[in-house]
């Protein structure tokens, strides 16, 4: 039951996200032709979205998942003419904390995988702030010693 009501939850919010407010449904046959009719089936399954919405969250390893979206956000921010040397954007924070706590990662995971990502783009030549791996370092510290 609780299953059910996530999926559907989840389905609901990409639908919003999109700005959708209700999933969308093909035009009826008849007052359609065939051939119009499979061209609006065509353009609503052309991204492939219907997969991911209708697809168990509990299925996903959240934490691989998890770790590849800071790894990206992280490689977006370095990008950016502003040197923000590794600190994400309050808008990246808060997509990044909404999906620790939506699908359950665990906060010491989160530092441990940016701690990394941190790592490695400083040994790529990248600017990083050492305040934000002292940061994580200390969070996971902290953990490991049962603070």
């Amino acid at each position: 039951m609780k299953s059910q009501y996530f999926t559907k939850s989840l389905s609901q919010a990409l639908y919003r996200a999109t700005g959708q407010a209700y999933k969308p449904v093909p035009p009826k046959q008849s007052s359609v032709a065939p051939s119009k009719a499979q061209g609006f089936a065509d353009k609503a399954s052309k991204h492939g979205m219907d997969e991911y919405i209708t697809a168990d969250p509990v299925r996903f390893s959240h934490d691989h998942l998890f770790s590849k979206l800071q790894m990206l956000t992280l490689e977006y921010r370095l990008q950016e003419q502003i040197c923000s040397l590794g600190w994400f954007s309050p808008g990246q924070v808060f997509v990044l904390d909404e999906y620790c706590a939506r699908y359950m990662v665990r906060g010491c995971h989160r530092h441990v995988s940016l701690l990394s990502d941190l790592l490695n783009k400083a040994d790529e030549g990248h600017l990083v702030d050492p305040t934000l791996i002292h940061y994580s370092f200390a969070f996971c510290a902290s953990h490991v010693h049962g603070n």
